[in-house]
């Protein structure tokens, strides 16, 4: 990593810290999960709702910036299967 300029580590941007944050967060047996969100389809609506999704929020390394988020949004995806 240090001799990669352009792998620098740092804070995650704002939006993969909320993403986290929702995802580390979510409860299965919320009342507030649709119906159609339980069971097997669970987890998918963390990872897809709204302006916060992987694709929005997972844009290049610089978003990410350290391998300990890495490792938490690996373990918070696991966490939802």
């Amino acid at each position: 990593m240090n001799e990669q300029p352009s792998f620098k580590q740092g804070k995650a941007s704002v939006n993969v810290t909320m993403l986290l944050e929702r995802i580390k967060s979510a409860d299965p047996n919320s009342p507030d999960i649709d119906e159609d969100d339980r069971g097997q389809n669970w987890g998918h609506n963390q990872f897809t709702v709204g302006d916060l999704t992987l694709t929005t929020s997972l844009t290049s390394w610089q978003d990410i910036r350290s391998v300990g988020t890495a490792f938490e949004l690996v373990a918070a995806a696991i966490k939802t299967c």
